[in-house]
């Protein structure tokens, strides 16, 4: 099946082979045409198999035909995703012509509502700052024909229900509507029963991530890391994601002070220096990132090799998304899992019976050849990651 099938026209047809993507993935076979017959749908599909192409291309081709004012609103749970969306419509449209506006908190407000007076063609936004937008500026969004969200289970968990709410009061007259999701939640199912909206789900593929775990003692946690990124993982893309905000600062800071190049994301940095370790991630010039949960939704780097789970998440659906960050589209990936002694009761809620035992553990001497430097170094680490974040409160 091609894209021609789907009813994708030229010049989108043409873009798309520039781009080298030439075979729809199985999602955007069930959900491009349906949103081109003027559908609302559920794109259900597996982390990496294509969802957001699935509503760039009909929203880019259907706007060809009325490229005036707001056309198309879609809201992402993080500003990261957020700026990701953004790149793949301007990426995909292949033109000048085409207006974004990203409305995302940290950036400047009066400069966003600048923006909006222009009459972007597509704003794509965070629920808080799309929220206090719609208060000031209700009648920019007037003609808007789609509203999009990506990552819908997040976006319409207990977490973000105040704002999505006002977003719902404020645009009752938008008439499409697409959800997508890697999760499909009873709180999705709820929100978007009565709507007359298509489910498409695509079946699961053939797995591509080897689900790996460690048994190891927790004071050894840091060496384990360090041996793995100095050995077997060395030269290699990888994403090893942490539990909070504190563990994320330090634990860079301590590989950074052992000769391990990295770069790091969290939700208390400045949004400039996340954008600015994201691109050097992107860009190869380092090829390790720590990361918060705030990296497991959405961020595409098809390269990345490895997910290392230094802290376990606390739920399946989480996991899920986290090691979803390898193996993306035709490539395979590898996660590893950290498991230590009070760590059972989490691996044992996300465990497959597909998870297997990493076979490349570190030999045991020289993790403990290591490990009073690497001790050290946390230490060291720690104060300075405590006052870093103390001083950015």
């Amino acid at each position: 099946m091609s894209f021609r099938s789907l009813g994708v026209v030229e010049p989108f047809l043409t873009r798309l082979k520039e781009l080298k993507i030439e075979t729809p993935t199985e999602v955007q076979k069930k959900c491009i045409p349906k949103i081109l017959q003027g559908e609302n749908i559920v794109g259900v599909g597996e982390t990496g198999s294509g969802k957001t192409l699935s509503f760039v291309v009909p929203i880019l081709q259907e706007l060809a035909a009325e490229p005036y004012g707001v056309f198309a609103v879609v809201l992402a749970p993080t500003r990261e995703l957020a700026l990701q969306i953004s790149e793949q419509f301007l990426v995909l449209s292949g033109s000048s012509v085409l207006r974004t506006c990203l409305l995302i908190g940290s950036m400047e407000h009066l400069r966003q509502v600048s923006e909006l007076q222009r009459r972007p063609h597509i704003v794509i936004a965070t629920p808080g700052r799309l929220a206090a937008s719609l208060q000031r500026t209700p009648r920019s969004f007037a003609r808007a024909r789609f509203l999009v969200l990506d990552e819908a289970d997040v976006l319409l968990s207990a977490d973000f229900r105040r704002e999505m709410d006002e977003i719902h009061r404020l645009l009752p007259s938008i008439a499409r509507r697409l959800f997508f999701t890697a999760t499909q939640t009873e709180t999705l199912c709820r929100a978007t029963a009565g709507l007359g909206i298509s489910l498409e789900t695509t079946a699961q593929a053939e797995k591509k991530i080897d689900e790996k775990y460690l048994f190891i003692p927790e004071k050894t946690k840091e060496s384990v890391l360090f041996c793995l990124l100095k050995g077997e993982l060395h030269g290699r893309r990888v994403i090893v994601f942490v539990s909070c905000c504190l563990v994320c600062e330090w634990l860079s800071s301590m590989l950074s002070s052992l000769s391990v190049e990295c770069v790091r994301i969290h939700s208390k940095m400045d949004q400039a220096d996340r954008f600015a370790s994201i691109k050097q991630f992107k860009g190869r010039s380092v090829n390790v990132l720590v990361s918060t949960d705030i990296g497991a939704r959405g961020l595409d780097v098809p390269s990345v090799h490895c997910v290392v789970n230094f802290d376990l998440p606390r739920t399946r659906g989480c996991y899920v998304h986290r090691i979803g960050r390898s193996g993306r589209r035709t490539k395979r990936g590898l996660s590893i899992a950290f498991v230590c002694r009070f760590d059972v009761e989490s691996f044992l809620r996300i465990e497959e019976e597909r998870m297997e035992e990493y076979g490349a553990v570190p030999d045991e001497a020289q993790v403990l050849r290591v490990l009073d430097r690497v001790g050290e170094a946390k230490k060291i680490a720690k104060v300075k990651a405590e006052d870093a974040l103390s001083r950015s409160r």
